[in-house]
Order: C-alpha cells, then sequence, then structure tokens
C-alpha cells in the first residue's frame, strides 16, 4: 500500500485490510515511480482519491477513484469511479470487467457467425436476402439480450468470490 498519510494512519488501514507491505509519507513522485516498476512486472490496479494519486491513476493498468472522496482530477485520471468510499466492491469490479469481456466476445463471436451464414444463404439464393435480414436483426437483438444478463449478475455477494472466474 502507497500512501501520502502517516505511519499510524495507514498502519491502521493496513491492519483493517490486510495488507502487509505499506509504504507512508509517499509523495506523488514515489507513488508514480512505483506504479511503474509493477508495470514492468505485469498490470497493475491503483486505487486513490486525491489530486496528488492522478499521475498514479493514469499510469496504471487500472486507476479506481473513490468517488465521494475523489476530486475532478483523481475521477477524469481514473478508468473506474466508486461511487461510495466501500474498496470491498473491487473483486467485484473485477468480476463484472472479465465477465463483461467474456459476454461482449461471445456476443459478437455469435453475431458475426450468424451474419456470414445469412450472407451465404442469400448469395447462394437459399433464403430470401429479407428473411436474412430479418436474422440479422434476431442476432443483434441476441447480443442485447447477452449484455442484458451483466445486470442480474450476482458477482457483487461475497458467497460468489472465487467463482466463474
Amino acid at each position: 500500500m502507497l500512501t501520502g498519510d502517516s505511519k499510524a494512519v495507514a498502519q491502521k488501514t493496513a491492519d483493517r485490510l490486510g495488507i502487509d507491505l505499506i509504504v507512508w509519507d509517499c509523495k506523488p513522485e514515489t507513488k508514480l515511480s512505483s506504479v511503474e516498476e509493477f508495470e514492468r512486472t505485469g498490470r497493475t490496479c491503483m486505487l486513490g482519491d486525491g489530486m496528488n494519486d492522478a499521475p498514479s491513476l493514469r499510469r496504471a493498468t487500472v486507476g479506481v477513484s473513490m468517488g465521494i472522496m475523489g476530486n475532478d482530477v483523481s475521477v477524469k485520471a481514473s478508468d473506474i469511479v466508486l461511487l461510495n468510499d466501500d474498496i470491498s466492491k473491487i473483486p467485484g469490479v473485477y468480476r463484472l470487467c472479465k465477465r463483461s469481456v467474456k459476454t461482449i466476445f461471445a456476443s459478437v463471436i455469435i453475431a458475426m457467425i450468424i451474419s456470414v451464414a445469412g450472407a451465404v444463404l442469400a448469395i447462394s439464393g437459399t433464403v430470401d436476402p429479407v428473411m436474412v435480414s430479418a436474422v440479422h436483426i434476431t442476432s443483434s437483438a441476441i447480443v442485447m439480450l447477452a449484455a442484458s444478463t451483466l445486470l442480474w449478475a450476482k458477482i457483487w455477494a461475497p458467497e460468489y468470490q472465487g467463482k466463474n472466474q
């Protein structure tokens, strides 16, 4: 955990979150250089709430700003903005992102297969082009229905932890 807070505040927060590695009294340059170092070894997620966090939020693979406490600069530098200060939602956000990417990928593949099959059938004269356009519209509706399943995903629930990741 990198923080500009004092050692006492940092230790209290780290204890509550179960974090072992703490660096307190960090300047923005220290946070940015640390994020850059972590980026060399893999992807990073930076969580911040202040103007001093903005460069690190922008540099990280994923920047998450705390909505209530965050200022405009950190919010604009972030990829994700939490509307409350509950950082326990971060794993749920991660699961939602992963599931969204899978849903988008599957939807695009299904829509492409339907469109190509329809085009082949229309070109060969097997199916009327008007019918193929109706099938294409149906495939678009399927894509929207697949996306809407994300609204009912229970990825925020604690009992979901570790399932279908």
